[in-house]
């Protein structure tokens, strides 16, 4: 036997979202596709159904594929799920924990604000107060003008 149970057919939900980070890429394979990228700090549950929002609407307006990244900015493992796969629906972002990262990753770009996010990242085997001092190097280094190094530090 079948139950049926009536839900209401209002489903409009007006949804605003403004992703961290969100760019048109051109490869170098000359393929284009939007690029969102979300930094989180929190081990949330819900992030997979907000970042297939995030795909559908930015889909939609864009009419272009996606890549989609959250960085898990915390040194705990994320226990968050990465998919929907279920028989009608199947999708997935990627998630990167800073954590897995090697400082020195960071410091290898031209932005001082990057560079400042090795502080989150491994150090390895590196001694951590060496590791420290040569981010610290590294962003006084590449940051213009006293009131930017000001701002900074």
């Amino acid at each position: 036997m079948c139950k049926v149970k009536n839900y209401p057919d209002d489903v409009q939900h007006t949804k605003e979202r403004t992703p961290d980070a969100l760019k048109k890429v051109t490869d170098a394979a000359r393929r284009t596709y939007v690029l969102q990228i979300e930094f989180q700090v929190a081990d949330e549950k819900e992030m997979v159904w907000r970042m297939a929002e995030y795909s559908i609407m930015l889909m939609r307006k864009y009419q272009l594929p996606m890549k989609q990244y959250v960085i898990y900015l915390r040194d705990d493992e994320p226990s968050m799920s990465t998919f929907i796969d279920n028989r009608y629906h199947k999708f997935s972002y990627r998630l990167i924990s800073i954590a897995d990262a090697s400082y020195k990753l960071f410091l290898k770009s031209g932005n001082p604000e990057v560079k400042m996010l090795g502080i989150l990242a491994n150090f390895g085997r590196d001694d951590s107060q060496k590791a420290i001092q040569s981010i610290v190097d590294q962003v006084k280094t590449f940051t213009k003008g006293d009131f930017a190094r000001k701002q900074v530090f």
